[in-house]
This record gives structure tokens, sequence and C-alpha cells, in this order.
């Protein structure tokens, strides 16, 4: 049995470290990890982090990470899509991240005449009761072109 001063304490472990940068920098529950780099605790999860990286095995989001380095490599990718792709549409918009509806518009830019972005979604179907989802990503208007 757990003692009660320990069920209240917080604990961490390796499943909530994250890759936050492509050099495999990474924090834990989206701050700072709690030891310093020298800490043995550090250089364990340092190690963890890499060589899941380099065996392939990464979270959900961390992958916004590699598409985000893709971007910053590859200026044109947005018009090599939008010239492939001329016409996108987003369903189920209300269900989107904030980080995924920026990744999203950097892609597909809703500014661009090469391209014609359609978002679909009704926020009051929202599935999702996280502080990053649902209509933080939605926005009613249309801009210029419908």
């Amino acid at each position: 049995m757990v003692s009660p001063e320990l069920s209240h304490k917080k604990h961490n472990d390796f499943d909530n470290l994250r890759i936050c940068e492509r050099d495999l920098s990474f924090d834990l529950r989206g701050k700072p990890f709690p030891a310093k780099s020298s800490a043995p605790s550090f250089q364990n999860a340092k190690r963890a982090i890499e060589t899941a990286a380099q065996d392939g095995y990464f979270c959900y989001d961390e992958m916004f990470v590699w598409a985000n380095a893709l971007l910053e490599d590859q200026e044109q990718l947005p018009a090599w899509l939008a010239h492939r792709f001329p016409l996108i549409i987003l369903d189920e918009m209300q269900d989107t991240f904030e980080r995924q509806a920026s990744f999203l518009t950097a892609v597909f830019p809703r500014n661009s005449d090469k391209i014609v972005v359609q978002r679909v979604g009704d926020p009051n179907q929202e599935i999702f009761d996280l502080p990053d989802s649902g209509s933080s990503g939605w926005n009613p208007t249309f801009g210029a072109r419908v």
C-alpha cells in the first residue's frame, strides 16, 4: 500500500518526456527538466530520448518538431504542395488543436492565390475537452475568397 504522503506527491516518468527541438532538447510535461544537465536523472532522460529517436520512436506531438524543421529547411514546400493540391478541404476543424491549426496554416496559407483552403467544422460538436483543442483553431471568417 502507498503511504498517504506519497500518494499526494506528483511523480514524473519518462512517458512525459517530449522532444521540443530538432537538436533533441526535451522537456517534461511542457516544463524544463527538473534537474541539472550533469545530474544522473537528466543523463538517463537524455539517453532515453536519443535512443528512442535513433530507433524511430516518437510521440504524436513530437512529429510537429520534425514537420516544422522540414518547413524551415524546405521553404518552397507550401508552394510545391499548393501546386500539387490546389484545393484543400480540412474537415472536423472544431477538433483541431492550435498547434495543428498553426501548422496547417503554414503549409496551406490562406492568403495564397494558388490554393483554396476550405475549413469545415461545427464548434458545437467538439469531441476533445483539452486546453489546446477545439474552437481555438476555429475561425468562422471566410476571408476575401470563399
